[in-house]
């Protein structure tokens, strides 16, 4: 993470239900060197659907910013991604464990795109 994360925020996760979908905490300072230790660990690490960096939470001023690094062979893994962190984020500045609900429907294969 990129600054002091509280650990209250890491309790707001569910256990990982997938060696897929896991939290790992890092002491990575910056966002490049978090870059390169996913890089380097590719081939040790079970495949993923993605991994986030946590950049900064301020709760009193409600704002979090954070990264998706988001294996692509997974197409359904952006909304995915996205949907957990945000109902992490919610249960964690408001103590309630909501629910989010993602449609998500990728569009058919065109004709050019068939040509490929």
């Amino acid at each position: 993470t990129g600054s002091e994360i509280p650990s209250a925020f890491y309790d707001a996760f569910p256990a990982a239900t997938s060696s897929q979908m896991t939290l790992v905490k890092t002491d990575s300072p910056n966002i490049s060197v978090f870059d390169t230790e996913l890089l380097d660990k590719r081939n040790v690490d079970p495949p993923r659907i993605g991994s986030y960096y946590v950049q900064a939470i301020d709760k009193a001023n409600e704002q979090y910013s954070y990264f998706t690094f988001v294996n692509t062979t997974f197409y359904h893994a952006p909304p995915i991604l996205l949907n957990q962190m945000n109902k992490n984020i919610t249960k964690y500045a408001s103590g309630k464990d909501v629910q989010i609900k993602v449609v998500f429907q990728p569009f058919q294969f065109t004709q050019e795109y068939a040509k490929l």
